[in-house]
């Protein structure tokens, strides 16, 4: 998964839905965030992501409205990349100005899920953190 596919999908998610004033921004370097917006209803929410791909990280932190069903941590592995979000929402205005802490999913937590490489599809890959489901999708990238 890009990370600029995830950033597409969490700036919609986080459309304008509070009757709040809140922080609304991408945090580039200085994580920090000075523009705002009006929101109709909801609250505001403070989002951290992260894409893990090899060893390589990427962060970007969001701060805008949000529906409190939209206030969700999680994380999401699919062996050759994993991605964690971290969400938390307030009802305040401006109180989404705090950097959310990265979800903890470096501990294995015993389950497991059949992974593929190629076409050998019996590989098993450790969940750690909350990761306590398996799913099976398959991407069609058009090559014969």
């Amino acid at each position: 998964m890009k990370p600029s596919i995830t950033l597409g999908v969490l700036f919609e998610l986080l459309s304008e839905v509070a009757a709040l004033t809140c922080y609304q921004c991408v945090a580039g370097t200085s994580q920090t965030c000075t523009n705002t917006q009006t929101c109709s209803a909801g609250s505001c929410a403070s989002m951290t992501v992260n894409a893990y791909s090899g060893d390589t990280r990427q962060e970007v932190n969001l701060w805008s409205c949000a529906s409190l069903d939209q206030c969700i941590s999680g994380s999401v592995n699919f062996g050759i990349a994993r991605s964690t979000i971290s969400t938390k929402c307030c009802k305040t205005d401006l109180c989404n100005s705090q950097k959310t802490p990265e979800v903890n999913t470096n501990t294995p937590n015993g389950k497991k899920c059949f992974t593929c490489e190629g076409d050998d599809c019996t590989k098993q890959l450790c969940c750690v953190g909350n990761e306590d489901r398996c799913i099976k999708s398959t991407i069609n990238t058009g090559m014969a």
